[in-house]
């Protein structure tokens, strides 16, 4: 019972993020009106709002006019149950922090392809005070990212901003393994045939840093 209501409590802030970011979007107030389907406006009641779970039950579909939703709620909400679960095995405020940070700029960056910088940044600043040691290895990494990217023309500014407080926690040698987690999904993505023109980065890097966080709780990243 508590990994269910840990789940559900991590997934329920993931939906209200999702709230939020369509609030925003839309210059809405986050508080009114109620939650309703953005297609037909009809009111959704407890039954209609119960994360992931309902999304999947209704299949993907409003219960009244029957149109599709985008997955990007579905997702983020999956994402923050998933991240709570680990975070209820080896608790961490850091951790926690970049989860909430990685929820957010997962959504904006799915929704609008652009990153609110000031969270990164924000994250970024108070984790220095605990993380200093790190910041070498997290400067340089950024740098050598940006290099890269600026040759390809692959991460965007926003990805690269949001590298660094990740380094901060997971250190040079964890963060190598992140990037190339998310890379290997995006590849993986791509080859089942979703091709969009442009990559989203950010769901990649929220994803690869659960599997690199499981990968040092269950210690089979010291196997690499």
């Amino acid at each position: 019972m508590f990994f269910i209501l840990t789940y559900f409590l991590g997934a329920s802030i993931g939906s209200f993020f999702g709230l939020v970011e369509t609030r925003l979007a839309h210059h809405q107030s986050i508080v009114l009106p109620r939650s309703h389907c953005d297609y037909c406006g009809h009111s959704l009641n407890v039954v209609d709002l119960i994360p992931t779970v309902s999304y999947l039950i209704f299949r993907r579909k409003c219960r009244y006019c029957r149109r599709h939703y985008d997955s990007w709620s579905f997702q983020v909400e999956l994402f923050l149950g998933i991240a709570f679960l680990q975070l209820s095995l080896n608790f961490s405020w850091q951790v926690l922090l970049i989860d909430l940070v990685l929820s957010y700029c997962y959504l904006s960056d799915l929704r609008e392809q652009k990153i609110l910088t000031f969270l990164p940044v924000g994250l970024s600043l108070v984790l220095l005070p605990a993380q200093f040691s790190f910041v070498p290895e997290a400067l340089f990494l950024v740098a050598l990212v940006t290099i890269v990217s600026i040759v390809t023309q692959g991460m965007g500014a926003g990805d690269l901003i949001l590298l660094f407080p990740l380094s901060l926690v997971l250190g040079i040698r964890s963060v190598s393994l992140l990037l190339l987690i998310a890379c290997s999904l995006i590849i993986l993505v791509y080859l089942i045939g979703s091709r969009p023109r442009r990559i989203p980065f950010v769901p990649y890097l929220a994803w690869a840093f659960i599997i690199t966080k499981f990968f040092q709780l269950s210690k089979l990243e010291m196997l690499l």
